[in-house]
């Protein structure tokens, strides 16, 4: 059956103004993303840079939406985003000890009115508290040098079977990545200290030996993540060896 008018004509217009909607915050999105990259280097969200964010796309609703409209779609994602940013200035106020930040998390809740935004918060809270415990619990379990079959059991009973098969699939393809990346760094000194013995300055061509091997270790999409995992790799070497020389000096 078709939608009656004028319900039919307004569910078109408001149809096409999301698509301009979508095609204007996807610029705002890639702008504040990179302002975002450069501001986490330090290792922490910078929530002004949030709330700035947050007022544009505020102002580019309007641009698009009547009121009624930007609360049917998007209020339960504003309580979200209201949520997170909360929750992210409690983190990172360095004047709170761990209890009073727990505290001041609790309290934002308890003062949120009871209603389906509420609700929604709460069970994205404990999905939050959930993951946190479980990627604490895997790090804890790998240190102790648990098995594959400990991992997977007690992720079955903080994230239930379903997700605990998923993740096992992603150990897996992870500890497949990890070891063609280690091949990968293997290989790439190989070629780099090949060039450096032999006097050469060609970087182009050493550069398409490194980007041939590349290409014969990984797929496309494993390419994108070559540079950061590189990036954290070198980071922790770093880390290990600033242990070492602290050791061996003391």
């Amino acid at each position: 059956s078709h939608t009656p008018e004028p319900a039919s004509s307004q569910a078109i217009a408001i149809f096409h103004s999301y698509v301009q909607y979508l095609q204007a915050t996807s610029k705002l999105e890639e702008r504040f993303g990179n302002l975002q990259m450069r501001a986490t280097k330090t290792g922490e969200f910078d929530s002004s840079l949030l709330k700035q964010r947050r007022s544009e796309l505020i102002n580019l609703r309007k641009q698009y939406f009547d009121a009624k409209t930007i609360r049917a779609f998007f209020s339960e994602e504003d309580g979200l985003e209201d949520y997170s940013l909360a929750m992210i200035e409690i983190e990172q106020d360095k004047n709170l000890s761990m209890e009073q930040k727990q505290q001041r998390k609790q309290d934002y809740m308890n003062a949120l009115p009871d209603n389906a935004d509420k609700q929604a918060m709460q069970k994205f809270t404990q999905q939050q508290a959930d993951i946190a415990k479980l990627i604490e619990q895997t790090e804890t379990l790998k240190k102790q040098g648990a098995t594959a079959k400990q991992l997977y059991d007690m992720r079955v009973q903080l994230v239930g079977k379903e997700a605990a098969d998923r993740l096992a699939i992603v150990d897996k393809e992870e500890a497949d990545y990890e070891q063609r990346f280690l091949e990968y760094q293997r290989q790439k000194q190989a070629i780099i200290k090949q060039e450096s013995d032999s006097n050469s300055n060609n970087k182009q061509a050493t550069q398409q030996k490194i980007d041939k091997l590349e290409q014969s270790l990984f797929n496309e999409a494993e390419r994108k993540r070559l540079a950061g995992y590189e990036a954290v790799y070198n980071s922790k070497n770093t880390r290990a060896q600033f242990g070492k020389e602290i050791i061996l000096t003391n």
